[in-house]
């Protein structure tokens, strides 16, 4: 890697992170006790089905038997607080 590449990369990185912390993302990322959330639950609002034959109407299916969409809009929730997720920070 050059010296111009670690720089993109850092400068990506410090951008990402800038966003993350943004006050008004905050509540996002932390819970008000001040621990950081560590698994969500990403529910589909929005899709689109993937079709075999647009012009029929026919789904494409799953292995299991189940219709494929493409998801457009998700809605995140954080689920309960767990352990990890403080223990990362302090490392």
């Amino acid at each position: 890697m050059t010296v111009a590449e670690v720089k993109l990369f850092l400068d990506t990185c410090l951008g990402l992170l800038n966003e993350i912390f943004k006050p008004e993302n905050k509540n996002k990322v932390f819970h008000k006790n001040g621990a950081c959330y560590t698994y969500f639950i990403n529910e589909v609002k929005e899709y689109e089905p993937i079709w075999k034959d647009r012009k029929k109407k026919v789904p494409m299916l799953s292995r299991s038997g189940y219709p494929l969409i493409k998801a457009k809009k998700f809605l995140q929730k954080p689920v309960a607080l767990f352990l990890e997720g403080p223990v990362h920070l302090l490392r």
